[in-house]
């Protein structure tokens, strides 16, 4: 007749004759029994069926692969934040998800439970060893961090291993790349791109005037260009790969001063209020960023030799313009819809006065209207107003 088991000073652990017993039940609530030779192995035995139980080794779906948990993950995450989590976000992490995770963990280290600190570094290696810039490591890198976090929650990991280790610029012998910095137009190569334009130069030149991002402008509706004595566009909606949004933070919701000749243009063009203002020219409708590449850029930038230009580089160039004329960080802050002061000055330098004040200075530097010549006599507002809608005083 075996013996029988005598409680001890640890809840969980037992003695019966020589040996210890340990006891716990798993997450599905089946008793687990295990025994050991001596007192201290019962202990290191017990802590380590704790930490198997919380990795969920226990559960039927301990065999979960990281690839099966990612692919459900990304079709359902909604953020960590009271904010949400927009569709245009799920399909970057989408893609991140499928281009670096999944074919790295499947390689190394398939089960989801299996993942540590060590794993994830060596993972994190794998990305800085591709020569990217560190923001683009990071972002890839919060991606599985987000998805281990989540795992955590859902009872499957005790920890997130992401969680000690650090995104620096230099990680397990690799050097990440420096971020390339923001390069903007010349004076001549704005000169020469607008030249090569065609009928899309409004567009471009809109694009310097006001930095808005491509996105934005191509989901502008005549009802979003307010006409008066201070006209201004107004930025309330962005398209981002084949979804349209509201902008993504509160900062990219304003309003962005026109010059007086660029509105006048606008006026003079402007369709139904519900229309595009830079529509597709095939269907009239809203252009797809596709299209719109080429149509009103690449032609235009081969034939000045400028091919190197995007449209986010006439984005800097309005930046570059801005910081040149005096305005001051805070103002070309507000002007780009950058989110923090610290992200404008982190791409850009100067520093200057209060107030986004009028945008005629940039007429100067594209050129007014579109082929007219000599200066525009405003001096008031309503007069600018007049000259906008074309009147005469």
């Amino acid at each position: 007749m075996s013996a029988r088991e005598q409680t001890t000073r640890y809840p969980g652990i037992y003695s019966r004759g020589s040996r210890y017993v340990v006891v716990t039940r798993g997450r599905d609530g089946k008793r687990i029994k295990r025994s050991a030779a001596t007192m201290k192995a019962a202990r290191e035995l017990q802590a380590t069926l704790k930490a198997d139980i919380l990795r969920g080794q226990h559960r039927a779906n301990h065999a979960l692969t990281f690839e099966e948990y990612a692919r459900e993950w990304i079709s359902t995450y909604q953020g960590r934040t009271t904010r949400g989590f927009r569709e245009p976000t799920r399909m970057e992490y989408r893609r991140s998800i499928e281009k670096k995770a999944i074919p790295w963990f499947a390689e190394h280290c398939a089960r989801l439970v299996d993942a540590e600190p060590r794993e994830l570094r060596r993972f994190l290696a794998s990305l800085q060893a591709e020569g990217r810039s560190l923001s683009t490591v990071r972002n890839h890198f919060n991606v599985v961090g987000a998805l281990f976090a989540t795992a955590v929650e859902d009872g499957l990991m005790p920890h997130n291993p992401c969680a000690s280790v650090r995104v620096s610029r230099v990680e397990a012998g690799s050097v990440v790349t420096e971020k390339k910095k923001a390069r903007a137009l010349g004076e001549q190569e704005i000169a020469a791109l607008l030249a090569e334009a065609g009928e899309w130069r409004a567009m471009l030149e809109f694009l310097i005037h006001t930095g808005l991002r491509i996105g934005e402008a191509l989901e502008l509706k005549w009802s979003d260009i307010e006409f008066g004595e201070r006209p201004v566009v107004k930025v309330r909606r962005q398209t981002r790969r084949g979804v349209t949004n509201a902008p993504k933070t509160e900062a990219g919701r304003r309003d962005v001063p026109l010059s007086t000749s660029v509105a006048r243009r606008l006026w003079a063009s402007q369709g139904a209020p519900s229309g595009p203002v830079f529509g597709d020219p095939a269907t009239g409708e809203h252009m797809p960023y596709h299209r719109s590449e080429y149509h009103c850029l690449r032609a235009a930038k081969k034939r000045a030799g400028l091919e190197w230009v995007t449209f986010h580089s006439l984005r800097h160039t309005c930046a570059s313009l801005l910081f040149a004329n005096g305005k001051n960080l805070k103002q070309v802050q507000h002007w780009l819809g950058h989110s923090s002061p610290v992200l404008t000055q982190n791409t850009y330098l100067h520093l200057m006065d209060d107030g986004l004040g009028e945008a005629d200075f940039l007429d100067g530097l594209t050129g007014a209207g579109w082929g007219q010549s000599g200066d525009i006599p405003i001096r008031t507002p309503a007069a600018s107003a007049r000259a906008v809608r074309g009147e005469t005083a």
